[in-house]
């Protein structure tokens, strides 16, 4: 993993012209720079203001889920968004983040990665970076979300515990070599700004879904979803205008918001 710390200014000086990306607040650690940047929303930050941290002893994915976040070893980043979008649209914003990061990667390393529904980054079916979305409304006004943004960077695979070295990869592990991670906050939050402010909050919802259909390796699977005590078996069949995963079962057509998804052929987390 890295010895160094994330340097700030040169992530500053590749946001000049993004109006994201400003202010930066930045901790070495952090519970979780999700619950940082909720306290900073409830404080007036302005939208686009990034959190960053080196490490979190309680990172966080979808479902309750853990997210191995050791210090220097991965970008963990938070930020902060006040969408002008009505409260039954706020899963794209989760959608817009996971193409945003995916075309992050495609032009910084060439990667060719895919999205697994609603919004992990896959790279040959390992996990490379997760993505947690959290909306705060009042009645059906959106007050704020936050997009939180893990990447397994500088990770080398013996360095993972146990029970995620079958399902994650890092980018070192992939390019070969360690990998500079103020380049990819600053593409991650530029193309945060692109799918959201530029498409999204300008009513080019149509855009979004297709760019994210295009991208996501869930659709046509064979697939399990688990809700509550609850598991159906289907295909993964359309995102539905509202970012919900549309599963073809014998009970006919599902429209799924908040579910374990697993491929059928290997009834692991996809």
């Amino acid at each position: 993993m890295s010895t160094r710390n994330l340097d700030l200014e040169v992530i500053e000086k590749a946001l000049t012209s993004c109006p994201f990306g400003h202010p930066i607040f930045f901790r070495e650690t952090l519970s979780s720079t999700q619950e940082l940047a909720k306290e900073l929303a409830l404080s007036r930050a302005p939208e686009g203001a990034l959190v960053l941290a080196e490490c979190q002893s309680n990172g966080r994915g979808r479902l309750g889920r853990r997210w191995f976040s050791p210090e220097r070893g991965g970008i963990y980043m938070s930020t902060i968004l006040r969408p002008t979008i009505p409260l039954s649209d706020a899963q794209l914003l989760s959608l817009a983040a996971a193409v945003a990061v995916s075309e992050a990667m495609g032009k910084v390393y060439g990667l060719a990665v895919q999205v697994k529904w609603p919004n992990d980054i896959l790279y040959d079916q390992k996990k490379l970076c997760g993505i947690l979305g959290e909306t705060t409304a009042v009645g059906e006004r959106v007050i704020y979300s936050i997009i939180g943004v893990g990447v397994n960077v500088n990770i080398l695979p013996n360095l993972l515990p146990d029970e995620l070295r079958e399902q994650a990869t890092s980018l070192c592990d992939i390019l070969g070599h360690e990998v500079c991670r103020e380049e990819l906050v600053a593409a991650i939050t530029k193309e945060i700004y692109r799918w959201t402010k530029e498409t999204l909050y300008e009513g080019k919802k149509e855009e979004l879904l297709h760019e994210y259909e295009r991208r996501c390796g869930t659709l046509g699977q064979e697939v399990v979803v688990e809700s509550g005590q609850k598991a159906l078996r289907g295909v993964a069949k359309a995102i539905g205008p509202d970012g919900a995963l549309v599963v073809s079962t014998a009970e006919g057509d599902l429209s799924i918001t908040a579910a374990a998804v697993y491929r059928l052929r290997t009834a692991k987390p996809i």
